[in-house]
């Protein structure tokens, strides 16, 4: 028997823009926006925007710093989760069949040049044994080192390199990191060139007519690496209300005006535990981050310098937050959504 897909009744969709709410109309207390008003620029000053929808109206929008609504964010590793979703596409196409997918199902070109120069048969075995799911949860290891904050220490000789995948690929592979979490930007680049292989356009070409704009979303920047993949872990930019729109996606289980554009499955997989994660951070799905917050399971996307898509289904509720993503030290945002957002909003029964 088929699984009913329990949705919330939604009467609009925001493919053209969100349509605007006034918190008391939801049983919010109109206090929450002048103490976000008051707060965020005294103790977040390099916040740039912060946007809260609840049962499908946008119910908080603020900007700061000179930014405004139409202008696009740099969404740093935010950028892993949208890759995700990209993915996500060529699974309920069809595409993909199996997340157990090889490497060497779409690098064994790469591999062999890498392995003919350098013979080594039981690393070459491993590596070509790494699969999608690997990537998918950051648990491929590949050697690489990861501080507690996660910076990367070897991610500028890989920015640095002619040849990100050559790169990636002559690493190393740690046997005791093997199907344990370690943050590692490079296997969410190697989900990128997949996309490329399997359908011979960049995710930014895919993700136009396959994902984005069925959202709605047309104003956005993608970069590449040298050989023309977008880039899996960084360099995506789009609006903050775009970025609320791939949240509200999410929340509606990949369906979006009369079409599943990602199968519920994935997003079930996406948002549960599939690594161990970090304390701190949660665990880990695929490409999404999965923590509890005074009592409410969230499911984010994360970006360096405060770059956040939150999802939280009992809230039904996203909210985007956005900021300076060139700062070395940041004051992390997320405490605004523990301590205010999800106190203020009802459950939804």
């Amino acid at each position: 028997m088929a699984k009913v897909i329990l949705r919330p009744k939604r009467d609009h969709w925001p493919t053209k823009e969100w349509v605007k709410g006034d918190p008391s109309d939801f049983q919010i207390p109109l206090e929450i926006a002048s103490e976000l008003n008051g707060r965020i620029p005294e103790q977040y000053p390099k916040m740039y925007a912060l946007l809260i929808v609840h049962r499908g109206h946008l119910i908080y929008e603020s900007y700061w710093g000179g930014m405004a609504s139409d202008d696009v964010m740099d969404m740093r590793s935010a950028t892993k989760s949208v890759t995700s979703a990209v993915i996500g596409t060529l699974e309920q196409r069809g595409i993909i069949t199996d997340v157990e997918l090889p490497l060497e199902a779409w690098l064994d070109a790469e591999l062999k040049e890498i392995y003919a120069r350098n013979p080594d048969p039981q690393e070459e075995r491993e590596k070509r044994m790494t699969t999608l799911r690997h990537l998918l949860t950051m648990t491929s290891g590949f050697s690489w080192e990861t501080g507690k904050k996660f910076g990367e220490k070897w991610i500028h000789h890989l920015h640095r390199s002619p040849h990100w995948v050559r790169y990636i690929l002559q690493r190393p592979i740690d046997p005791g990191m093997r199907e344990k979490f370690q943050y590692r930007s490079t296997d969410s680049h190697l989900l990128s060139v997949l996309i490329s292989r399997l359908t011979g356009k960049s995710a930014s070409e895919w993700a136009g007519p396959h994902l984005f704009h069925k959202l709605g979303i047309r104003h956005y920047e993608w970069l590449s690496d040298p050989q023309g993949h977008s880039q899996g872990h960084v360099g995506l930019s789009m609006r903050s209300r775009d970025m609320a729109k791939l949240g509200w996606l999410y929340l509606n289980q990949g369906y979006w005006d009369g079409e599943q554009l990602l199968a519920e499955q994935w997003v079930d997989d996406s948002w549960k535990e599939q690594a161990e994660g970090t304390d701190f951070h949660g665990t880990y799905g695929f490409q999404w981050w999965n923590k509890k917050l005074n009592g409410s399971m969230v499911h984010y996307a994360l970006g360096h310098g405060g770059q956040y898509i939150f999802a939280v289904p009992d809230k039904d509720m996203v909210v985007v937050m956005t900021s300076d993503p060139k700062v070395s030290r940041w004051k992390n945002p997320r405490t605004l959504l523990e301590q205010v957002i999800i106190p203020a909003v009802p459950d939804v029964k």
